[in-house]
């Protein structure tokens, strides 16, 4: 992997540079590297070749070493966010078949080896390793299923290669690089955040605990980051912390991906600081990442949101195309390196989301988007169409036409045949519905409008929308 190669020899003009920094606590290049062949060296020596890592909300840096010494090594790891339930866990852990498990977690029931933080200390010092070639999977990440049982999307070496190389050429191609590192390992996002910083001579601060994540606007602003990484709806929890002072002068560049970034997330982020560059990305997990890209600024964003800011164009050995080729609007697909090897050992799932074309992996996203002036655009996920009373409805259009009006990011759930609404942030119910009536036809104006300090999160950052159902069963909406 040339991404390896590349890292090796930064290491020369930045060993004595800090690579990650958490509070008190700081890894140095050198260190760092040392660390990392030093368990690659093990892991090759005992010939593991599945690695799960799971994330802790401690100070150690074990994870981010585990991540790299499994690729040098020429293995596959498995990477678990902090906060996922030990059973969820446990069958990650099975289904991955995984041969030893790095964690500082207790009494998780497996047949593998486990390597805590303690042990790994006690490992053999190995300052040189020599890369190995393989064609393994470089990662596998488990994501929800719909049948219950958790997903592994395998991503190939050659997948994260080009990725990263891309984004350290477009995003973090600057000489002082201060990285946020919000999304848990679990999440690939969190590959753009890691790769992208360590692979490019930068500092990664990781939010490691709850403070960090309620106070996000102070970790920023002590930190100086200059590189932030997130999905859109953290903003909202940032702007909701000091509604009198938006500044943030450090921070020069965003990189969005994961969710719909909306026009009221931009006018707030440029009020806070109208020299920012707003990079907006798309991609599912199975794309590596993200595989299209839009640079926003202050002058022009307004012309690429229409409602929901364009995600732009397809990035290099990217394509993209319609389900249908004779329109600009359906469901996407993606063709390219990028995309996924498949779902580990699903074989009927492969046959119906994955196919050839033109010699290239090709997969089916099940997003829905449209493509304006060159620019493409999210609509709606096929499953987020409901059917109510016989008519098909897009949820996203009554989320759309309520941000366009309040400013505020909202998100509608079916539930008992009707559709309830929650809003971020305070509104005028009455003026609102009226509002909603002269632009929705009656079956699509929803049942309730509720109010929401804070969007409850899922452990991918995204808003939880299990947890939503279960308020508005408690609430009796």
């Amino acid at each position: 992997m040339k991404i390896l190669y590349n890292l090796e020899k930064l290491l020369l003009k930045k060993k004595n540079q800090n690579v990650i920094e958490y509070k008190t606590k700081k890894l140095s290049y050198e260190n760092f590297w040392t660390q990392v062949t030093s368990l690659a060296n093990y892991f090759y020596s005992k010939n593991f070749n599945k690695i799960c890592i799971i994330e802790t909300e401690n100070e150690d840096f074990f994870f981010y070493v585990a991540i790299f010494a499994s690729l040098i090594s020429g293995k596959t790891y498995i990477p678990i966010n902090a906060n996922t339930p030990k059973k969820r866990v446990e069958k990650i852990i099975n289904l991955s078949k995984a041969d030893i498990i790095i964690t500082n977690r207790k009494k998780i029931e497996t047949k593998a080896v486990i390597l805590g933080t303690k042990n790994i200390k006690k490992i053999k010092i190995i300052k040189k390793f020599k890369i190995k070639k393989t064609n393994k999977d470089a990662y596998i990440i488990f994501t929800s299923g719909s049948t219950g049982q958790p997903k592994g999307v395998r991503i190939s070496r050659i997948s994260l290669d080009k990725y990263v190389l891309w984004l350290s050429n477009y995003f973090f191609k600057d000489k002082i690089i201060r990285c946020s590192q919000h999304p848990g390992i679990g999440f690939d996002l969190s590959v753009a955040d890691i790769y992208g910083s360590i692979c490019n001579g930068g500092k990664l601060f990781p939010k490691k605990k709850k403070i960090d994540k309620f106070f996000l606007k102070k970790f920023i602003i002590k930190n100086k980051i200059s590189h932030w990484v997130s999905v859109p709806s953290l903003s909202d929890i940032i702007f909701s912390e000091n509604k009198k002072n938006y500044e943030f002068k450090n921070i020069k560049k965003i990189f969005f991906c994961g969710e719909i970034l909306k026009k009221n997330h931009l006018q707030k982020i440029f009020k806070s600081n109208k020299q920012i560059q707003v990079f907006n990305a798309y991609g599912p997990t199975e794309a590596t990442v993200s595989c299209t890209i839009k640079n926003l600024n202050f002058k022009d964003y307004k012309k690429f949101c229409k409602p929901s800011a364009s995600f732009g164009k397809a990035i290099p050995g990217i394509k993209l195309s319609f389900r249908n080729k004779k329109t600009k609007e359906g469901e996407l697909i993606i063709t390219g390196d990028q995309v996924s090897n498949g779902y580990l050992n699903n074989s009927k799932l492969n046959k119906l989301k994955f196919f050839k074309k033109m010699n290239k992996r090709s997969f089916i996203t099940g997003d829905i988007c449209k493509k304006i002036d060159g620019e493409y655009y999210f609509l709606n996920r096929i499953d987020r169409q409901i059917k109510l009373n016989g008519h098909r409805i897009e949820l996203d259009e009554i989320d759309n036409t309520i941000s366009d009006k309040t400013g505020h990011t909202s998100l509608s759930i079916k539930y008992n045949n009707k559709i309830i609404t929650f809003i971020n942030g305070h509104f005028d119910n009455k003026k609102l519905l009226n509002y909603i009536m002269k632009r929705l036809p009656d079956y699509m104006i929803p049942s309730k409008l509720h109010y929401i300090k804070k969007w409850p999160k899922n452990k991918n950052e995204k808003i939880d929308e299990v947890k939503l159902l279960r308020i508005i069963k408690l609430n009796n909406l």
